[in-house]
Formats: structure tokens, C-alpha cells, sequence
């Protein structure tokens, strides 16, 4: 990979290395935020069946309650 960058950007082999190294490092980083947006979704959803689920309950609640 190293040689191919060197030959595509023109670089020396240490830059060349360089930046091989700082694109797996980008790589592993978006790996991290997508597995951090799947969770934040589940999340989510857990936050929203909740809510629904309460307020469902709620409105039963509400129904059976005696009325004055």
C-alpha cells in the first residue's frame, strides 16, 4: 500500500508510510462512530417504545379511572 501511494501522490516512502498510518487510523475512528450511531439508535428506540408504552398506559389508566 505504501508504494502505491508512493507512486500515486508522488511522495517519498516515509510520507508515503505516514499516510498509510493516518488512513488506518481514520478507518479504525469511522469504525468507532458508526458502532456509536448503531448504538445511539438503539437507544433511541428504546427511548421511544418506552414513551410509547407509558403513554399508553396512561391513556388506559385514564379510561378506566371513575369520573365526578
Amino acid at each position: 500500500m505504501v508504494k502505491s501511494f508512493q507512486n500515486y501522490f508522488g511522495l517519498n516512502e516515509d510520507a508515503a508510510s505516514e499516510l498509510v498510518t493516518l488512513n488506518q487510523q481514520e478507518a479504525e475512528a469511522m469504525k468507532k462512530v458508526n458502532d456509536a450511531q448503531i448504538e445511539l439508535k438503539k437507544i433511541q428506540d428504546q427511548i421511544k417504545a418506552t414513551t410509547l408504552k407509558k403513554a399508553e398506559e396512561d391513556k388506559t389508566a385514564a379510561a378506566q379511572a371513575p369520573t365526578v
